[in-house]
């Protein structure tokens, strides 16, 4: 028979039995208060973890209350739990949600990358962009995310979160981006296109300041010539006309005191005819008359034969058989253009032989006026009859405001050619007071 325990043991199996019961005591009020979830049982030295009833309703109002769509999906890929923003967010009742396939949520064509992102899930983690079906039949963006659950097996847990308003601001961003790039390459072109109205109004302005010299230039020219003409038509009228009317005077003072009158009368006669010439003659030279009663071929004829007679230039006229209309300003300006290239090569060219070609274009009138004499550089031939009555400058700058153009072709020895152009625009137009 063992001996009963002494008093000193008993004390401390009491002791430990206290420090138990209030080890007990605290443990149960942790419970109470929903501080502990599991806690550690060894029976038989095997430890083993007891999970509390009720311990997951945390958790659970936390998942309920989170912005983010939540949902489980089981191993066939049913939805088990749906949260409520989910269920917002998609516009379905939990009823109709729970049980349904996760896939079917989303458009066909998508459901493979899903199908993938739930294998992956299973894995570790699977993520990927999507766009769901909402109640209304219509689709946003969502980004999803898929994960295992812990000692659950093959459910997943799933994160839905809707990306409509960050896909907005993303859209809109690139909205203000593309305006902003269209604003500067506008400002770049308006600026580009300033530019480019600069540099030609600067160059209108050049060609105008050009233009106003040349005109200036051929005013004063002309001025010139016509100040030359006014001398010469008196140097023709006093060297000429007037001293053989002052002799017809004379003759037809002494007629009475004359033995033989007739003699004297038949020398007044030849007197009044040699004024009656010379009139004509300078009539001829200021305007012939050929030129305003005849076509402008028969005009140059008549020039050609005044050429022969007065200087001994054989003129060749060559010309197509169909001469376009040429109103009366543009034969007078072509006759006194020809005129004076013809001149020229009586003065400069050495040789007694010219051509005169007139070639009809698609689009202009081209007149030749050719020699093969002594030839020079085409400045040489400008500058040359720079003070002439209708040099060469002038004729350019008159065939320039009648909308032609001149063109010298020379070289010492070769000869000379002179081409002017006119379209046929002008020919037949009557000229403005500025050109005439």
């Amino acid at each position: 028979m063992s001996a009963a325990p002494s008093y000193e043991e008993l004390m401390d199996e009491l002791g430990v039995l206290r420090r138990q019961l209030e080890d007990a005591e605290g443990l149960a009020e942790a419970i109470r208060e929903n501080r502990v979830d599991a806690f550690v049982v060894r029976p038989d030295d095997e430890e083993r973890v007891l999970i509390l009833q009720g311990c997951e309703h945390p958790y659970r109002r936390l998942v309920d209350c989170m912005q983010q769509g939540a949902l489980t999906v089981t191993a066939d890929g049913s939805i088990a739990y749906a949260n409520p923003s989910l269920l917002k967010m998609l516009g379905r009742p939990s009823s109709e949600l729970v049980g349904a396939n996760l896939v079917s949520l989303v458009p066909a064509p998508l459901r493979p990358i899903v199908e993938q992102v739930l294998c992956d899930g299973r894995k570790s983690a699977g993520e990927t962009e999507v766009l769901i079906w909402s109640a209304d039949d219509t689709s946003f963006p969502a980004h999803i995310t898929a994960s295992p659950l812990a000692d659950h097996g093959n459910t997943l847990c799933i994160i839905v979160t809707d990306l409509t308003l960050q896909k907005q601001q993303e859209a809109d961003r690139a909205r203000y981006l593309h305006e902003k790039n269209t604003l500067i390459e506008a400002e770049h072109v308006a600026a580009a296109r300033h530019a480019s109205v600069k540099l030609a109004k600067e160059d209108l302005e050049r060609r105008v300041e050009e233009r106003t010299a040349q005109l200036r230039d051929v005013t004063l020219e002309l001025m010139q010539a016509e100040q030359r003409e006014r001398k010469k038509l008196a140097r023709v009228l006093h060297d000429d006309i007037q001293q053989l009317l002052a002799a017809l005077k004379i003759a037809a003072s002494r007629l009475p005191s004359q033995k033989n009158v007739k003699e004297a009368a038949d020398g007044v006669l030849a007197l009044a005819d040699r004024s009656l010439e010379a009139c004509r003659g300078l009539t001829i030279q200021l305007s012939p008359p050929v030129l305003h009663d005849g076509d402008f071929l028969t005009a140059l004829n008549w020039l050609g034969n005044e050429m022969k007679v007065l200087h001994g230039l054989q003129v060749q006229i060559e010309a197509d058989s169909a001469m376009p209309r040429l109103s009366e300003q543009i034969r007078f300006e072509l006759f006194n253009i020809i005129r004076e290239l013809l001149f020229n090569v009586v003065k400069h060219s050495g040789v007694d032989t010219a051509a005169v070609r007139f070639l009809v274009e698609d689009s202009s009138l081209r007149i030749e006026v050719a020699d093969r004499g002594k030839g020079c550089s085409s400045e040489a031939a400008i500058n040359r009859t720079k003070h002439d009555s209708f040099g060469l400058s002038s004729i350019r700058e008159r065939l320039l405001m009648l909308g032609g153009q001149l063109k010298i072709k020379t070289a010492p020895g070769q000869g000379c050619t002179v081409d002017v152009t006119l379209p046929h625009a002008v020919l037949a137009t009557k000229a403005s007071p500025s050109q005439s």
